[in-house]
């Protein structure tokens, strides 16, 4: 791709105006939220998506951030290109001039930052000294060096920071990386809100406690997501962590991918359940391999946090089966708050697990949203009819969103659950996946249970790779468009 030089321009609003779409950008938007005189406040910035650009491309751009003064928010996207160390630490330079930034997203994903590029943008950044929110993606930019005391001197910078996002995932973090990053978060005390996605690095326990250690200095943390691979010990720091912040209302813990023994599972169930103040909760043990006693553990403590309104469990492709998800009925009867609720159960709990699902919902007849996905657990007719019948005394339902791919529910079924839909006199928006259930042309049911739906206003509707023949995917479009108040219809039967 041809190269070419960027005009110099006095001033920033001279530069936001010009016509840069010509040049190697793949995207450029700027906005200035109906105000013509705040045009230079607000930017987002997009060169990505693997437009190969180079060092020599972005050192022309780099040096026009010195005009940006008084920008306060800016969005930067340089992932998949060929940046190296140099030019990060260059922009890191340009960045600095930024004295009014409040807000900095920037994407080096999969790029050559390097250690050296890190260390000076991050010592450039700490000159802007009113950021309240960084987000700083290093997805696999090859951070091949460690962390050092400059980056950590250089957080204790950030005093106004109230929300930090640090994506360092398979960037080759070392066990002294992960100290370092611990530490510099005890200079961080206004933190509300903190993102941490750290897996696929090299981490060991003393590092998972130094990096818990730190983040519970930060006691006016509100939300915090972690995405990091623990063991048995690093779960103790974990949920010892939990214990120790107070003001926590959200969490949300993404654990997938690792071995979790009964004890760490019940330890963690604890830790959790010291979190009174709790109201969001986003719980993922996707393909982890625990057992039987150890989710009996962690349902135990989490049934102890009584203030929840929104909830995640999602143990997709775990290795559970039906006699644990028969005991997700002890995690709700305190649940009385409850209105968002998202199970995944993907691929685990067979036809006899429903009755978990179904127990649970007895004590959560007050939710707004229901999401789950039941995909490939052998379902038929009988077991979907038993799940309807929960579902529909949901009576202040208004979002559903059922997933049942790979299953033999067939025409019946499916007829079922849009009858029993019917009660839910709230409901406006259901997305129902059937892909694969063995339907075929017996569709006169579905749609006349489809039809006694006249409350809906959103419809999302796979019945993909169920052999209906063309006229009679047709029928049940037509079905569909009569709804009266329908606004939105996602339709697929090929």
């Amino acid at each position: 791709m041809e190269t070419k030089k960027i005009s110099h321009y006095e001033n920033q609003e001279e530069f936001l105006k010009s016509n840069l779409g010509r040049y190697s950008f793949s995207k450029l938007i700027y906005y200035d939220n109906q105000i013509a005189s705040r045009i230079q406040e607000r930017l987002k910035l997009q060169i990505s998506n693997q437009n190969n650009i180079s060092d020599s491309w972005l050192s022309d751009l780099i040096p026009h951030f010195k005009l940006f003064k008084e920008m306060q928010s800016l969005k930067i996207w340089l992932n998949e290109n060929q940046i190296g160390e140099k030019s990060v630490n260059d922009l890191g330079y340009s960045l600095s001039f930024c004295s009014n930034l409040k807000t900095l997203t920037l994407n080096l994903g999969y790029n050559k930052v390097g250690f050296l590029g890190l260390s000076g943008l991050i010592q450039n950044l700490s000159k802007c000294q009113n950021l309240e929110y960084l987000c700083l993606n290093l997805l696999s930019a090859d951070l091949i060096y460690q962390f050092e005391d400059n980056i950590l001197f250089a957080f204790s910078d950030f005093r106004k920071l109230e929300k930090l996002e640090l994506m360092i995932c398979y960037s080759n973090l070392n066990q002294q990386d992960m100290s370092y990053i611990g530490q510099s978060l005890r200079n961080c005390q206004n933190l509300k809100t903190l993102i941490l996605y750290l897996e696929q690095n090299e981490i060991g326990n003393q590092e998972i406690c130094d990096l818990c250690s730190g983040i519970q200095t930060c006691q006016n943390l509100c939300s915090i997501t972690f995405c990091l691979n623990f063991d048995e010990n690093g779960i103790s720091y974990l949920s010892e962590m939990f214990a120790n912040l107070k003001n926590l209302n959200m969490i949300d813990l993404q654990l997938n991918n690792n071995v979790i023994s009964s004890k760490a599972a019940s330890i963690l169930g604890s830790g959790l359940s010291q979190c009174q103040n709790l109201t969001k909760l986003l719980l993922e043990l996707n393909q982890s391999q625990t057992n039987n006693e150890g989710l009996k553990g962690l349902f135990s403590g989490l049934s102890n946090i009584s203030n929840l309104q929104n909830m995640k469990l999602s143990l997709k492709c775990s290795e559970i089966n039906s006699d644990i998800a028969s005991n997700l009925g002890q995690l709700f009867p305190k649940f009385k708050r409850l209105n968002v609720l998202e199970l995944d159960l993907q691929s685990n709990i067979g036809e006899n697990g429903v009755m978990g699902i179904v127990t649970a919902l007895i004590y959560v007849q007050n939710l707004n949203v229901l999401t789950l996905n039941l995909d490939n657990n052998s379902i038929n007719k009988e077991g979907v009819s038993t799940l309807c019948s929960a579902i529909s005394n949901c009576h202040q339902l208004k979002d559903l969103q059922i997933s049942l791919q790979n299953n033999y529910i067939g025409g019946e079924g499916v007829a079922q659950l849009l009858s029993s839909l019917q009660r839910c006199q709230k409901l406006e928006s259901i997305a129902i996946d059937v892909w694969q259930n063995e339907i075929g042309n017996d569709v006169n049911s579905i749609s006349s249970q489809l039809s006694k739906l006249q409350k809906l206003k959103f419809l999302s509707f796979n019945l993909e790779c169920n052999q209906i023949d063309e006229i009679y995917q047709q029928q049940l479009k037509r079905q569909a468009l009569k709804l009266k108040k329908l606004i939105n219809l996602v339709f697929f039967a090929s």
